[in-house]
């Protein structure tokens, strides 16, 4: 369905992040008509417990590794994204609430809390 995952080498999410990929995936298609490129998705997986997403410039090739500024943009969207995933449930997608346990600053989805807390 989406152009950006053409050579995707594998997607693997908590259902609960759906929303929040449709929505930076919508985002990077309309990102790539608009500046006429081609940006996409290489792969996307929780890693060390945080949403890590891989992108490539599809037209530049290997031999142009260096980035771009269109590649720049995409990158500062990543770490939006990433920093919203943070605080959404990997379960049902709500966003979580910040909280203090053993004074530390958690997030907390109260519908599926985790039980080394309780």
């Amino acid at each position: 369905r989406w152009i950006c995952f053409s050579r995707s080498i594998g997607i693997e999410l908590p259902d609960g992040y759906y929303n929040l990929i449709t929505e930076f995936i919508n985002w990077l298609e309309d990102f790539n008509v608009k500046h006429k490129c081609l940006i996409g998705v290489s792969q996307m997986k929780v890693k060390f417990g945080s949403l890590t997403i891989y992108i490539e410039d599809y037209l530049a090739g290997h031999d142009r590794p260096e980035e771009t500024e269109k590649i720049k943009l995409v990158i500062e969207k990543i770490r939006l994204v990433t920093l919203a995933a943070k605080q959404t449930c990997t379960e049902c997608g709500k966003q979580m609430v910040e909280s203090v346990y053993n004074t530390k600053i958690i997030y907390i989805c109260f519908d599926h809390p985790p039980t080394r807390y309780y």
